[in-house]
């Protein structure tokens, strides 16, 4: 049985991801940044070393960025003791699995399972019942994905078994073109007005909600996931079509 869960990163995913567990599990962290007086005044165990969280704890929750989750795995390989479970956050899937595939290649030892929380601190505002995550028995047991699967379900998220490239595929429009339009938008210095439809405070809430994350998860979004570029593209085409269409009106 699960007893012990490591945060491994504690930016504001991974302070959310915490609270998120700590009804279930005894909570163990460490982050790059020092952060003991924080994690101890939300009530978990601070671990000055990655060596000391990876000794503590039966599963792993890896909630550094995509960019820094390569070089992560390689730091904690040789940490994790026979048994552990390691599973990934990050909002895309394709690149992390196969760094973990590479990474672990040579820990048959350890279960890998894929992760991915569709929402965060701003969209779980009101709760996490009903919203999405993505769980994908990468390298694991079925006891293990069992357990997990059953233990999301019964925190009230809708959990979806998708391997890599299908969520890539689907997340690329449906979290990659949400931001990218939240940003474009943001470019235009949108404020609130007395005469607001419900429509435009829908876009009002589309820029708040995307743009209250980081550039650096901006970029990583749409830098690693395979199917952006193809969205983007898509986009780009349709904007100048409806321009096409309008010039012929004039």
């Amino acid at each position: 049985m699960t007893r012990n869960v490591g945060i491994l990163g504690y930016g504001r995913f991974g302070a959310f991801w915490a609270q998120l567990h700590a009804a279930d599990f005894a909570i163990h962290v460490h982050s790059r940044s020092p952060r003991r007086e924080q994690v101890e005044q939300d009530g978990f165990r601070w671990h000055d070393t990655e060596a000391s969280l990876c000794s503590h704890v039966d599963v792993l929750f890896l909630c550094v960025s995509i960019g820094a989750m390569e070089a992560t795995l390689a730091r904690i390989v040789p940490l994790l003791p026979a048994g552990t479970v390691v599973m990934d956050t990050c909002s895309v899937k394709v690149w992390p699995t196969r760094w973990f595939t590479e990474q672990l290649a040579s820990r048959p030892d350890v279960e890998i399972l894929a992760c991915h929380p569709l929402f965060g601190p701003d969209s779980a505002a009101q709760g996490v019942r009903g919203l999405p995550l993505v769980l994908f028995p990468l390298r694991c047991q079925d006891e293990t994905f069992a357990y997990w699967h059953d233990h999301f379900v019964r925190l009230g998220l809708a959990v979806h078994e998708m391997e890599p490239h299908e969520h890539d595929r689907l997340a690329a429009y449906s979290q990659g073109l949400t931001h990218f339009i939240g940003r474009v938008l943001d470019e235009l210095d949108l404020n609130e007005s007395p005469i607001d439809t419900v429509g435009f405070r829908h876009l009002l809430s589309i820029i708040r909600q995307t743009c209250d994350d980081s550039t650096e998860l901006f970029y990583e979004l749409q830098t690693y996931n395979p199917y952006t570029g193809e969205m983007r593209e898509r986009l780009d085409a349709a904007f100048k079509k409806i321009s096409e269409q309008l010039n012929r009106q004039e």
